[in-house]
């Protein structure tokens, strides 16, 4: 598993990237649960892809921004190497809340 800190160092990354749709920093509840799949270097194995469903252009929109994240932020050559099994394949989730929280 990887910690606390390295899950809000990756959550960071994403955040510098995430461009969430106009209004849902201010508080809409739509979240966004991305799968995505690394390679040891940190670069992405696949193309991140959708672990949550939703409907309606909202959803869409906040989907497309979160996978177009992920893309954007890549490589990720700060995540450890030693502990490449727990992150080879983890899911984020994309919650204006939580990532825009402080």
């Amino acid at each position: 598993r990887l910690s606390q800190n390295e899950m809000d160092a990756l959550r960071a990354r994403l955040q510098q990237c995430w461009n969430p749709p106009v209004g849902t920093v201010d508080g809409r509840d739509i979240t966004v649960l991305v799968r995505i799949r690394f390679n040891q270097d940190g670069s992405l194995s696949a193309p991140p892809a959708l672990a949550s469903r939703g409907s309606g252009t909202a959803f869409q929109a906040a989907a497309d921004a979160a996978l177009r994240a992920v893309v954007r932020c890549a490589p990720y050559s700060f995540m450890p190497p030693a502990k490449y099994e727990a992150w080879k394949d983890v899911e984020v989730n994309f919650d204006p809340r939580e990532m825009y929280r402080g």
